[in-house]
């Protein structure tokens, strides 16, 4: 059991009512386009992507998150427009804003040692509606609306 390991990333979640408006949206994306898959996890805005941890590695990566967070302010996130990756994903796009960059940067700097090196500094700001199990014709058909 000492080797087991788990993921972790580093999340913006949005307050209660924009969080049902995006669960409201990825059912219509089931419903509608037959792309469940996003459902599986409430609505965030992804800082630090996933990373598998050894269990004994996570005390010290909560306390990097602490460090970071207990010294972060409150800010406002702008949504606006939808945006995709390649065919497979459809999101809201959320502005960059430079209170994002800056909490990013801070994140990275405080949790680089759990980080792939090539994920290190990859930063699009957005909330999936759809992904994964969004098929190309969906997917055409879901942009084109």
């Amino acid at each position: 059991m000492a080797n087991s390991k788990a993921l972790y990333f580093a999340a913006i979640l949005p307050p209660a009512q924009i969080s049902e408006k995006i669960y409201n949206l990825k059912l219509e994306f089931k419903e509608r386009f037959s792309a469940s898959h996003a459902l599986k996890l409430p609505a965030h805005l992804t800082l630090i992507p996933p990373a598998w941890l050894k269990n004994e590695e996570e005390k010290t990566f909560v306390n990097a998150l602490e460090t970071v967070i207990n010294k972060q302010a409150s800010f406002f996130i702008t949504l606006k427009d939808f945006g995709h990756f390649g065919q497979r994903a459809i999101f809201i796009n959320a502005i960059d804003s430079r209170s994002i960059t800056e909490l990013h940067q801070n994140l990275l700097q405080e949790l680089t040692e759990f980080l792939p090196i090539d994920n290190r500094n990859k930063l699009h700001p957005h909330l999936t509606l759809a992904t994964r199990d969004l098929t190309r014709e969906n997917f055409r058909t879901a942009w084109e609306e």
